[in-house]
């Protein structure tokens, strides 16, 4: 019996280990994202989720699309640090790893276009300018 309860045990820590080692190079490594471009423009829309964000970033090579980004924003929800991601526009820089990722868009301020209203336009005609 001592037999069993020590290999289940051991064949626990192994398995532990493991996903410990997925879970820590997912931390520590950077998405690909696309060739040429240091930047990517993204946009998160209002009442826009976790999962929703997740999947924003997924498509435009920031991070990987990996339920780990969920489980990242979990643990570091448990452990007091919830992290406040804002709806907006932002201009994302490529090579960051997930944490560096959620802090950017804590503290990033939104991406803010300017635009020219000529004089004498009516407001529609105005209304028509804005992107």
């Amino acid at each position: 019996m001592r037999t069993f309860i020590f290999r289940a045990f051991v064949i626990f820590l192994c398995l532990a280990a493991n996903v410990g080692a997925w879970f820590g190079v997912y931390l520590i490594t950077k998405a690909p994202g696309t060739p040429g471009n240091t930047e990517v423009i993204v946009v998160i829309p209002k009442d826009a989720g976790v999962r929703q964000i997740k999947t924003i970033l997924g498509e435009h090579g920031i991070i990987r699309d990996d339920v780990r980004f969920l489980i990242l924003v979990r643990l570091l929800k448990v452990v007091g640090n919830t992290p406040q991601l804002r709806a907006g526009e932002f201009k994302v820089p490529l090579g960051l790893t997930p944490r560096q990722v959620l802090r950017f868009l804590e503290t990033a301020k939104p991406v803010q276009d300017r635009v020219m209203v000529p004089e004498g336009k009516t407001m529609i005609q105005s209304a028509e300018i804005l992107p």
